[in-house]
C-alpha cells in the first residue's frame, strides 16, 4: 500500500485506535481543560517538528506527533461525547417533562416504543434535554404518534442496566452509543399528545414522504408477502417483517438486501453514472455531473426517511462523487478513508455501530479483492462474463464482512454465493422499479404495472431464498468468535489473498505463523470446553432460569412455558452456551421435577446434587414448613423460586444451609420479605433480580 497518498488512511487509522481507547476510559475521571491543553500542546509540538524537521530523514518525527495528536483526537471526542451519559443517576422523582418524538414506532409483544427527547426545568429555570426510550403502552392513542410530535408526560426515568447473564449482549453499552442512558414506561393516562412540532423539519418531510409512499406502495403489491419485504428493500421500513421470512434471509444470506445501505445507494449511484456518462465531454458537463449525482444521491436518502445507514452511505459515496470530479489523481482508500473520519468526527459512537463496521468493510473489500479476482477469468460470453463478475463481488464482499458478522450473529451462510447471483440483479431491478412506481404512482394505469412488476420481483426473491433454506448444510450456526480470533481472521485472509493472487510467497512463514496461533487458541477454548463445571442463575423477567453444565452438556430448569421458552433459548441460553461451548441440552420444568441420574448430576424432587455440591430448589410453600426430625437436611444451597410464602424461620429448624439464592422469577413482595429475613438471621444471600445473573465454577 502506497501511505504517501492516502493520508486520510493513516490518519483514520489513529484516530479509530483513540476512540477505541476513549471507550474503555469512560469510568475514569479526565478534565476537560487538562485535555485541551495536552491536545494544543500537541498540536504546537507537531507544526514545530513539520516546519524544522521537514528534511526527508526526520519527517517521521513529525508524523509521530501527528498520529499522536490523531489517536488523542479520537480519544478526548468520544470520551467527553459519551462522559455525560455515563454519570446520569436514577430520577428520584416523578417528573412533568415535555417530548419530542425522534424516532419511527416500534411495535412489540407488550408496548410500542420510541426514542423521544424530554426537556424539564428546575426550580432556577435551568432546561435540561436528555434521549430516552420510552415504551407507550398499546392502543389507537400509542398507533396514531408519528416522528416530530410533541407530548406532556409525568414520569420517573430509570437508568438502564444489564441483566448480569453470561455472555449477553450489552444492551446499556450499545444505546449509550446510541446517546440513550434511560427508560420510561409511560400507561396511557401518564402522558398527553399536544402538537406535531418537530425541530429537524427536513427529517420531518423525509419521515412523512416515507410514510405516504409505503401508503401507496400497499395499496399496488398484489402477491402475498410481499409488500414488507418491498418496504425494507426500497425505504428501509423493516418493522413489518415476520420472524419467518426475516429468518429466511438471515439463513441465505441475504439479509443485506432488507437494509437501506451502500448496496442501494451504490445502485442509484450507478444507475445515474450510466445515464449521465454524456457530460463527462466538457468540463463544465463533468462539475453539472456532479451536482446532479450529488442531489441523486441525497434525494434518495431524504426519500427513505433519513435514516442513520442511508445517511453513513450517502456521505461515503458523496465522497467518491467528489474525489471523481477532483482533478488530483484518485484513490479509492484515501476517499474511503476521508469518508469514515468525517463521520467520525461528528460522532465517534458511529465506530460502535454494526452497520457502520459491515458496510466499510463490504466496500473496503469489494475495492480491494474485487478488481484482481475479477481478472483472474475472461469470459467471452456477456452474460457468463455479468454472473462472473456477481460472483466476485459477493466473495469480496462477504471475505471482508464474514468475520465481523461471525462476531456479533454466530452465523454464517454457506450458500451465499448461490444467493447472491440471484438476490444482486433481482433487487436492482426491485429498486428501479420501485423507485419509477414512487415517481409515477399517480398515474393510474402505468403505477399498477410498476407495482406488479415490482411485487412480482419480491415473490421471487422470497421463493429462492425459502428454497436457499432448504438446502443441506444451508448455514454454520454457534460460531464463537471474539474479537481476538476476529483479527486473526482477517490478517490470515489478507496474507492468503496476497499469497494467491499476487504470488507473494514470502508472506508464507507470517502465513502459516497466524494459522498456528488460529489453531491454538481454538484447542485452549476446546479444551477449558470440556473441563467446564458450572452452576448458573439467570436474571430473566418474572421467569426462573437454572443451569447445571457439565463439559458440553447442559441441564437447564426452568418455570417458563413451552411458548416463552424459545425467546429464553434465543436471547438468553445460546450466547452463554455458545461461548461455553455446549453442544448437548436436557430442559426440565422447575414445577414437576423428575427423578434424573446421570455420572456429575443427581434429581431427586426438588433435591439436586451436582458434583460435590448440593442443593434444594424450593418452589412449594408446602416442603420442608414444620418439620420433626432432630436431623436437619444438609445442603451447600437454598435456591427459592416461584410466588408462593416461604417462612425462613421454619425453612431454619429442618434445613442447613450455608446460602439463599432468590431467583428473579420471585415476585417484588416476596424478594423484599426475604431479603428483610435474610438480613435479621444474618443469612447469606444473593438477589438474582438485583444483582443480577450470577455464575458458579464447581
Amino acid at each position: 500500500m502506497q501511505w504517501s497518498v492516502r493520508p486520510f488512511v493513516r490518519l483514520v487509522i489513529f484516530y479509530m485506535l483513540g476512540i477505541i481507547a476513549g471507550n474503555k476510559l469512560s469510568l475514569i475521571e479526565i478534565g476537560f481543560v487538562p485535555a485541551i491543553v495536552v491536545f494544543i500542546l500537541l498540536l504546537t509540538i507537531a507544526i514545530l517538528f513539520a516546519k524544522y524537521f521537514s528534511s526527508y530523514k526526520k519527517r517521521w518525527l513529525a508524523g509521530i506527533v501527528f498520529y499522536t495528536l490523531s489517536l488523542f483526537a479520537g480519544c478526548f471526542n468520544i470520551y467527553f461525547t459519551n462522559k455525560p451519559l455515563h454519570q446520569e443517576t436514577d430520577s428520584q422523582n416523578s417528573k412533568t417533562y415535555i417530548g419530542e418524538i425522534v424516532s419511527d414506532i416500534v411495535i412489540t409483544a407488550k408496548s410500542v416504543r420510541f426514542e423521544i427527547i424530554v426537556e424539564s426545568s428546575d426550580s432556577s429555570n435551568n432546561l435540561s434535554r436528555e434521549k430516552v426510550i420510552a415504551y407507550f403502552e398499546t392502543g389507537e392513542k400509542t398507533n396514531d404518534l408519528v416522528y416530530g410530535d410533541k407530548i406532556i408526560l409525568e414520569a420517573k426515568p430509570a437508568l438502564i442496566k444489564n441483566k448480569g447473564n453470561p455472555a449477553e449482549f450489552d444492551y446499556k453499552s450499545y444505546l449509550i452509543h446510541e446517546g440513550i442512558a434511560k427508560s420510561v414506561y409511560l400507561k396511557n393516562e401518564d402522558w398527553k399528545f399536544l402538537k406535531h412540532d418537530p425541530s429537524n423539519l427536513l427529517i420531518d418531510y423525509a419521515r412523512s414522504l416515507r410514510r405516504e409512499l409505503l401508503r401507496r406502495l400497499e395499496t399496488h403489491m398484489f402477491f402475498h408477502n410481499t409488500f414488507p419485504v418491498a418496504a425494507a428493500i426500497l425505504v428501509g421500513y423493516d418493522t413489518l417483517m415476520d420472524e419467518k421470512t426475516e429468518n429466511s434471509y438471515v439463513h441465505a444470506g441475504a439479509m443485506h438486501i432488507l437494509c437501506v445501505s451502500g448496496l442501494h445507494v451504490g445502485v442509484i449511484f450507478i444507475l445515474m453514472t450510466l445515464l449521465l456518462k454524456f457530460m463527462l465531454k466538457s468540463k463544465t458537463g463533468r462539475f453539472f455531473r456532479i451536482i446532479i449525482l450529488l442531489i441523486s444521491i441525497w434525494a434518495y436518502a431524504l426519500l427513505t426517511g433519513m435514516s442513520p445507514s442511508v445517511q453513513r452511505a450517502s456521505i461515503m459515496f458523496s465522497f467518491f462523487v467528489i474525489g471523481q470530479g477532483l482533478s488530483r489523481p484518485k484513490d479509492s482508500y484515501n476517499t474511503l478513508a476521508a469518508s469514515a473520519f468525517v463521520m467520525l468526527a461528528i460522532n465517534p459512537n458511529l465506530l460502535f455501530h454494526v452497520g457502520f463496521q459491515l458496510s466499510y468493510a463490504a466496500v473496503l473489500g469489494i475495492i480491494s479483492v474485487y478488481p484482481s479476482l475479477y481478472r483472474k477469468l475472461y469470459f467471452k460470453n456477456k452474460a457468463i462474463d455479468y454472473l462472473w463478475s456477481i460472483i466476485c463481488v459477493s466473495i469480496a464482499a462477504q471475505l471482508a464482512t464474514f468475520p465481523i458478522g461471525t462476531h456479533y450473529f454466530n452465523y454464517f451462510p454457506n450458500y451465499f454465493w448461490i444467493t447472491n447471483l440471484v438476490v444482486i440483479p433481482a433487487s436492482f431491478v426491485i429498486i428501479i422499479s420501485g423507485f419509477l412506481f414512487f415517481l409515477f404512482s399517480w398515474v393510474p394505469y402505468f403505477s399498477a404495472f410498476l407495482g406488479v412488476c415490482t411485487s412480482f420481483m419480491v415473490m421471487i426473491v422470497n421463493y429462492f431464498v425459502s428454497l436457499v433454506e432448504l438446502l443441506p448444510y444451508f448455514g454454520t450456526e454457534n460460531i464463537y468468535m471474539p474479537w481476538t480470533k476476529t483479527i486473526i481472521i482477517y490478517l490470515i485472509i489478507i496474507m492468503l489473498f496476497h499469497i494467491l493472487i499476487f504470488k507473494r510467497v514470502r508472506l508464507l512463514l507470517y502465513f502459516a505463523s497466524a494459522l498456528l496461533i488460529l489453531i491454538g487458541i481454538n484447542t485452549i477454548v476446546k479444551f477449558d470446553h470440556q473441563k467446564n463445571s458450572k452452576l448458573i442463575i439467570y436474571n430473566v423477567n418474572n421467569q426462573d432460569v437454572i443451569q447445571f453444565v457439565d463439559g458440553v452438556n447442559s441441564f437447564v430448569l426452568t418455570s417458563e412455558t413451552k411458548g416463552n421458552k424459545r425467546k429464553i433459548d434465543e436471547y438468553v441460553l445460546n450466547p452463554s452456551n455458545i461461548k461455553m461451548g455446549v453442544k448437548n441440552e436436557i430442559n426440565f420444568g422447575l414445577n414437576e421435577l423428575p427423578n434424573y441420574q446421570n455420572k456429575e448430576l443427581m434429581i431427586n424432587g426438588n433435591f439436586i446434587q451436582f458434583k460435590q455440591s448440593r442443593y434444594l430448589i424450593l418452589s412449594d410453600e408446602d416442603i420442608f414448613k414444620t418439620s420433626d426430625s432432630t436431623k436437619k437436611l444438609k445442603i451447600n444451597t437454598l435456591i427459592i423460586t416461584g410466588k408462593h410464602k416461604v417462612d425462613l424461620n421454619a425453612l431454619k429448624s429442618s434445613i442447613s444451609f450455608d446460602e439463599i439464592i432468590i431467583s428473579s422469577g420471585v415476585p417484588f413482595w416476596k424478594r423484599k420479605k426475604l431479603v428483610e429475613q435474610c438480613k435479621e438471621l444474618k443469612t447469606k444471600y444473593i438477589d438474582i433480580k438485583k444483582n443480577g445473573g450470577k455464575s458458579y465454577k464447581l
